[in-house]
């Protein structure tokens, strides 16, 4: 393992031991509390029974997903180190207008000397170009269409088609952003250290800048 690697996983590890990993993820998943909780205010008349029990209905997949990785961090083992790469974020959170928000990442578990920093900053560049102006050709629309669906499911992960990557297995994340987790004075992050379970599901964390303890982890710049 690369030095680099070496205490980016080190710190990780720090991170998932601490009482800040648990704090962060009771904070990261309290959406469905709260949805319960709303709900049970809207119970508290007879009128807002039935809007109580659609809103449950609407939003149980988001609350049994919340659950389901909460749960799962609850025994961090298996969790790894993994480096992403921004495809998609939203360019108020980065100036520091917005305090927390959700973004698009892509990363690999596999340890693959192909899969490289700079390839895989050219891979999430060249998505986010797909997403913003189209397919390039007929064979990208899959691909397309999977980028256009950017509305934020917590934890979320997506392989990429294989034919566009030349059969590599590379995963489409949706994370979570928060400015407590983050470098202060950020304008660009080429690559975001997270945390998460191998495999076609699971939770993802970023780890945070306090623990990674390197700006360089986080590829930070002002392009």
């Amino acid at each position: 393992m690369p030095r680099d690697m070496q205490s980016f996983a080190a710190a990780a590890q720090r991170y998932l031991q601490s009482d800040q990993f648990r704090k962060d993820v009771s904070a990261k998943y309290n959406d469905a509390t709260i949805l319960l909780i709303l709900a049970g205010v809207l119970c508290l008349c007879i009128v807002g029974i039935p809007f109580a029990i659609a809103l449950l209905i609407w939003k149980w997949p988001v609350m049994q997903r919340s659950w389901k990785c909460k749960a799962e961090w609850q025994n961090p083992v298996g969790a790894v180190p993994i480096r992403t790469y921004p495809v998609m974020m939203n360019a108020e959170f980065l100036s520091g207008d917005m305090t927390a928000g959700p973004g698009i990442v892509i990363g690999s578990f596999d340890d693959d000397p192909a899969l490289s920093a700079d390839v895989m900053i050219q891979l999430a560049t060249a998505l986010h170009g797909i997403y913003k102006d189209g397919p390039p050709s007929a064979a990208e629309q899959q691909l397309c269409d999977m980028l256009r669906d950017h509305n934020y499911q917590t934890d979320r992960r997506r392989l990429l088609p294989p034919s566009f990557i030349h059969g590599k297995r590379i995963y489409l994340f949706d994370l979570w952003f928060d400015n407590d987790w983050l470098p202060a004075g950020k304008t660009h992050m080429a690559c975001v250290p997270c945390i998460a379970k191998p495999g076609d599901d699971g939770p993802i964390m970023i780890v945070p800048v306090t623990f990674a303890g390197d700006r360089e982890f986080f590829g930070v710049g002002s392009g």
